[in-house]
């Protein structure tokens, strides 16, 4: 490991060369494949090897027998050349069972496999065996498959349909104390009312359902002081699908969500219903003055 990360940090060029000779085998590699498997090492990292181990790299793979090195090149026999795929493949495996347990994918029929890895014969074997009772869909140029789909979203976004939430959407908000639930050191009394501050309201839990266009559950919110002429809501995400306060381990900032209430009549009592847009490459945002209907301008801000 020590001569790879030297290799790697001193002849970028070698190093890249090298991935893309591993990038080409991965294509050919399959599971009935007999012959054994060639690859041209760059004599830089022989010499590097030598500097750090004091080694040649023949003398180092002398002990194994199923790797032969011939001149700048390495000869593995079949079997250890597939056994390179082993670990990266039951990752995958049981990164996709993970997501067949979620409800959201329930009824799911067809794998489609996209990237350059899905190219590789062995990886493909191994997901058809993994799950024999799903169809799987390998496209031509399953490694560009990927970079022509961002393009076609960047054209028209409605491409993309229902799609399934990364992350927990919500904003930090004060809502009335909780005794014995909320911590005291988020206890903040205004006007003689207790609130716990920095409370998650959520708009969207991970892992859910949202078609194009769809307005997130709607949530409303009220200004804390009457004379108050807009409500700053800071926008968070989180990995939990049901995180309680903003500042928890797995929550992140994103950005504030403006509303402007710049009409103080009705004081504290005014309401605001706010709901997120998703489905564009854009969060768009809609809020509504409950009592009147009229639309409140809003906006999505990442910029602070």
């Amino acid at each position: 490991m020590e001569t790879m990360e030297v290799f790697r940090e001193e002849d970028k060029l070698e190093y890249l060369s090298l991935c893309r000779e591993f990038e080409m085998k991965k294509r050919d590699i399959r599971p009935d494949s007999k012959a054994k498997c060639t690859i041209r090492v760059p004599v830089c990292l022989i010499e590097r090897l030598q500097d750090v181990k004091g080694m040649s790299l023949k003398e180092v793979s002398s002990s194994n027998k199923s790797i032969v090195w011939v001149g700048d090149k390495l000869r593995l026999d079949a079997e250890t050349a597939k056994s390179f795929f082993t670990e990266a493949s039951r990752q995958i495996i049981d990164h996709i069972s993970g997501i067949f347990e979620e409800s959201a994918v329930v009824g799911t029929e067809a794998i489609v496999m996209v990237g350059d890895f899905s190219e590789s014969p062995m990886l493909q074997e191994a997901i058809k065996t993994a799950f024999p009772n799903m169809t799987v869909i390998i496209p031509n140029e399953a490694g560009v498959a990927v970079l022509k789909g961002a393009v076609q979203f960047g054209f028209n976004p409605q491409v993309i349909s229902p799609r399934i939430g990364r992350f927990t959407y919500g904003v930090s908000t004060n809502k009335r104390f909780r005794p014995h639930t909320d911590p005291e050191d988020k206890k903040q009394i205004v006007n003689g009312i207790m609130y716990c501050r920095k409370r998650f309201g959520k708009h969207v839990e991970r892992g859910q359902s949202i078609e194009q266009g769809e307005v997130s559950e709607q949530q409303t919110y009220n200004p804390l002081t009457a004379d108050q002429n807009r409500i700053i809501l800071p926008i968070y995400v989180s990995l939990s699908i049901d995180p309680q306060y903003v500042d928890e381990e797995d929550c992140t900032y994103l950005g504030d969500l403006e509303v402007d209430m710049s009409d103080i009549q009705g004081g504290c009592e005014r309401e605001v219903v706010v709901g997120m847009r998703f489905g564009g490459p854009d969060i768009a945002v809609e809020a509504i003055v409950k009592a009147t209907g009229e639309i409140v301008n809003a906006r999505f801000n990442c910029l602070r």
